[in-house]
C-alpha cells in the first residue's frame, strides 16, 4: 500500500497473506525498504505503485521506479513492473496451501 515500513507489517503478512503487494516505490519506498516491505509481506507478485505518475512527468526518459536494480536483484521474477496505464491480468485467487 501507499506506506513506509512500520512495525505491524510482517504481522499483515502473516495474518492476511497478500498475493499481491502494490508497494509505494517513490515516495514512501526505496530500493532495500521495498524489498524488506516484500519480504515482511511475502506476497508472490510485488508491484511497483506510483512510479511513473508524477515524476517521471517531468523525468521521461527515467521510465523505471527508482532503485529498479536493486528490486530486480533481490525480487527476481515476483517483481512486476507496470508502465502507466498498463494492467495486471488476474486469473482468480492465488492458491496456495491452507487457503
Amino acid at each position: 500500500g501507499d506506506t513506509c515500513l512500520f512495525d505491524g507489517m510482517e504481522e499483515v503478512g502473516r495474518a492476511h497473506r497478500p498475493d499481491i503487494a502494490i508497494l509505494d516505490i517513490s515516495g514512501h519506498l526505496h530500493g532495500a525498504a521495498a524489498v524488506e516491505a516484500a519480504g515482511m509481506l511475502g506476497s508472490e507478485v510485488v508491484i511497483p505503485g506510483h512510479f511513473g505518475a508524477y515524476g517521471y512527468l517531468f523525468m521521461p526518459s527515467a521510465g523505471k521506479p527508482r532503485d529498479c536494480d536493486v528490486m530486480l536483484e533481490a525480487l527476481g521474477d515476483r517483481l512486476v513492473l507496470l508502465a502507466l496505464g498498463e494492467s495486471f491480468p488476474l486469473y482468480g485467487p492465488v492458491r496456495r496451501e491452507g487457503r
